[in-house]
């Protein structure tokens, strides 16, 4: 039963499904972290029958989706801030096709950076602990009632575009001001090719933002996960 509900947020959580890793990777990863676990979660099962505990099966699996998939948001944000920030910095063409998904490369370093920081924060204890509290948020064998589940994943699907849009917004407003600069000399000397001048610059601009900038949208986004595993109703 634990491994039912943790092997279906592994299959979707960040890091280690967003790498490739193999399939028999994460079944052992979830096989060992449902022992871990096992010594924390007394469930009601020993004297239900196989009929029985298919249905309570089926619901555990469907917990750990739903579970699962907020947590994958957090790397759907990153995505979404990296296109963002390709596309105002006309860095978008650039190695977009290093993964399974295109991908700007701005966005693939915010990706592998992030995943880097949160294994080095020992995300697989954090794991640990969001899997012990999942069974507060959603007791064992309870189906999950879809007028309170429908506004949770609604509310989660909202604080991802919007922590997309605050870890882009540096960039965008790069390509505010570049754009209002460009239009003044473009009007000044209209006899200057001004995507000459510009291009360069702008890709300079954004890569000296991205290498001041990184260190703080990393850690934005850490609190943002680390504060949902520890909390994941807020």
């Amino acid at each position: 039963m634990i491994f039912s509900r943790v092997s279906a947020i592994v299959f979707l959580m960040p890091v280690f499904a967003t790498f490739g890793l193999p399939a028999r990777v994460k079944l052992a990863l979830s096989l060992c972290i449902s022992v871990i676990c096992a010594h924390y979660i007394e469930l009601p099962v020993r004297e239900r029958g196989f009929v029985e505990l298919l249905p309570m099966l089926m619901v555990e699996g469907a917990i750990g989706l739903a579970l699962g998939f907020s947590l994958r948001l957090f790397v759907f944000a990153l995505q979404i801030a990296g296109t963002i920030i390709g596309l105002s910095t006309s860095l978008s063409q650039v190695l977009d096709a290093t993964g399974p998904d295109p991908l700007p490369a701005l966005g693939k370093i915010l990706i592998v950076s992030s995943a880097a920081l949160a294994i080095a924060l020992g995300l697989h204890v954090k794991f640990v602990e969001f899997v012990l509290l999942s069974y507060e948020l959603f007791p064992f064998a309870h189906a999950p009632d879809p007028s309170l589940l429908t506004p949770f994943g609604i509310q989660k699907v909202a604080q991802s575009f919007a922590l997309a849009f605050s870890l882009a917004a540096p960039f965008v407003g790069l390509a505010l001001l570049y754009n209002i600069a460009i239009g003044a000399i473009n009007r000044a000397m209209p006899q200057l090719m001004v995507a000459f001048v510009g291009a360069p610059f702008i890709t300079f601009c954004a890569i000296l933002l991205l290498t001041l900038a990184s260190p703080v949208l990393i850690e934005v986004w850490r609190d943002a996960l680390l504060g949902f595993m520890s909390d994941p109703r807020r």
